[in-house]
């Protein structure tokens, strides 16, 4: 999939909640984005998609997964919370990406979830202004910024 597909759905319906409501768009204060479904995208240094979206559907890192089940110890199903490691992973598609499609891995300069994508292209960033949203999973010491805490940088576009 395409992942400006969702970038032009996004606008196109910002648009017409826009006119529709009859509101000026200067009174918009703020877009929140949230990714329903899982999955991931390699940008490079222009925030622009090295290969198409990948779903956490998707299961063509099964070999990949197999190879690291039987790497990992004991420890990895009581701290990971995970029964296994599966194919929809990240880091198992990772691997498979790395292996496939070295191309499209050495122009990307970060990975980014479907949701930091889309806030990405909406705030023109770049690839050096990637982010992880760690309100999305909490973690203990985390030092991860996002546009809105930390990254110093004001989003926003005429789009």
């Amino acid at each position: 999939m395409d992942p400006d597909q969702f970038s032009r759905c996004v606008v196109d319906g910002i648009k017409e909640c826009v006119t529709t409501s009859g509101i000026d768009r200067q009174q918009v204060r703020g877009i929140s984005c949230s990714g329903i479904v899982c999955g991931f995208v390699p940008i490079d240094e222009n925030w622009d998609p090295t290969r198409p979206y990948i779903c956490f559907l998707d299961t063509r890192a099964k070999k990949e997964a197999e190879e690291v089940a039987h790497l990992v110890d004991k420890p990895w199903y009581e701290e990971a919370g995970n029964a296994e490691p599966g194919a929809y992973m990240p880091p198992m598609f990772m691997k498979r990406l790395l292996a496939h499609e070295p191309e499209n891995m050495g122009r990307a300069t970060s990975v980014v979830h479907d949701a930091h994508y889309l806030l990405g292209r909406l705030g023109e960033l770049r690839g050096e202004d990637a982010f992880t949203d760690w309100a999305a999973a909490p973690r203990a010491g985390s030092s991860a910024s996002t546009p809105a805490s930390g990254s110093g940088r004001t989003v926003s576009s005429t789009r």
